[in-house]
């Protein structure tokens, strides 16, 4: 029985043979379509990473930017105008001399930011 095995087996073989190169061609084309498509795949993550740095880098400079001008806004406030300087200093300067001839205080009972508009906090630029 043993010998009708491998003679079946023998029968077998020359066709397996046969399978055999249009098997490792059909299996090496498709590594190759396999290769191909991680290639397109690497490449539109390397193009999305690109992208997102890019993104990155620009929206950082926006913020710079908007940093930068709030900057200047802030200092724009804390230092007042030479025009504003001036109403404060002539405002101040008029209100201390009425004061001190009056000997009442503020003249008409208001403080000089309330005839100016500006507070009182800016009045430390005008000595």
């Amino acid at each position: 029985m043993e010998w009708l095995i491998a003679k079946a087996f023998a029968a077998l073989l020359a066709p397996l043979d046969a399978l055999g190169k249009p098997m490792h061609g059909m299996s090496l084309g498709a590594a190759h379509r396999v290769a191909e498509r991680v290639d397109q795949r690497t490449q539109a993550v390397r193009s999305q990473n690109q992208l997102g740095l890019s993104l990155t880098v620009f929206l950082s400079v926006l913020t710079l930017a908007f940093a930068a001008i709030a900057l200047r806004q802030v200092r724009q406030l804390r230092e007042p105008c030479s025009v504003h300087r001036t109403v404060i200093r002539k405002s101040c300067c008029s209100t201390s001399a009425m004061s001190r001839a009056s000997g009442t205080g503020f003249p008409s009972g208001a403080p000089p930011e309330a005839s100016t508009g500006l507070s009182s906090a800016r009045c430390r630029w005008a000595a």
